[in-house]
């Protein structure tokens, strides 16, 4: 099956925590979803916010 993967841009995306301010840099957590980079390679800053995890988050994608 073909599948859409996006590698420049922006994309929505499931966050795995609470997302507070626009502009955080963001990696991923053991399951796939976004977080705030605390270690590790930033893969994406945020351009919304997410209140919760589950929430889905317009992120802007950082190619590594």
């Amino acid at each position: 099956d073909l599948v859409t993967v996006n590698m420049v841009g922006t994309t929505v995306a499931e966050a795995g925590a609470a997302i507070p301010a626009r502009g955080t840099s963001l990696s991923f957590d053991a399951t796939g979803r976004l977080i705030t980079s605390t270690t590790g390679t930033v893969v994406a800053r945020s351009v919304g916010t997410a209140a919760a995890a589950g929430d889905q988050i317009e992120v802007s994608i950082i190619p590594n």
